[in-house]
């Protein structure tokens, strides 16, 4: 399973700026998700740079066509990441995930929160880590499952217009999560 980081205040920031309503089945237009940054420059993440993370698996991104976006309106808060492959075939998710890490704490080492799309549950997850193994660990499993989705309508996967890393189309997969949970857990 793939985890790429995001900050807790880039999120209470983009809730603070977006005031447009919007249901979950309802993702953002193309132009209207905004664009998360590692450090000063757009997210980013090599193609292939990981053996065991290939095609839909491999979070892909540059400076041109970066890896993450969010949207958030008044009810929802929504989650876009770039991947190599169509991750959603046949009516299904493949059997991976996609997720998004959030400290909650102030404590860059660890995560309070993980928001993913669970392709072996085939569901859209919000999860508590309550225990730290190991600190800078992005693979610490969660502990509770605070609420789940039906990804039918909380999650999609898109062709990702314009962007080919490794010579063949990308997509996104799209997921969006209750703002009301999110702020219930300190986000």
């Amino acid at each position: 399973m793939r985890r790429v980081y995001a900050r807790a205040f880039v999120v209470a920031l983009l809730l603070a700026s977006t005031p447009a309503i919007a249901g979950a089945q309802t993702f953002p237009a193309d132009g209207a998700w905004v664009m998360l940054e590692c450090g000063a420059m757009p997210s980013f993440d090599p193609h292939d740079d990981e053996p065991a993370a290939t095609a839909e698996r491999d979070v892909v991104g540059d400076a041109t066509y970066p890896a993450l976006y969010l949207y958030a309106d008044a009810t929802h808060v929504y989650f876009r990441m770039r991947v190599d492959d169509d991750a959603h075939r046949g009516g299904t998710f493949s059997p991976f995930g996609w997720g998004v890490e959030l400290d909650t704490d102030a404590d860059p080492r660890t995560y309070e929160l993980l928001v993913q799309v669970d392709g072996i549950a085939e569901q859209v997850v919000v999860a508590r880590n309550t225990t730290q193994r190991v600190l800078d660990d992005p693979s610490d499993p969660t502990e509770v499952v605070i609420t789940s989705y039906d990804p039918a309508t909380y999650a999609r996967a898109v062709p990702a217009a314009g962007s080919g890393f490794g010579g063949d189309p990308d997509f996104f997969v799209d997921w969006a999560v209750d703002l009301s949970v999110l702020e219930a857990e300190g986000v």
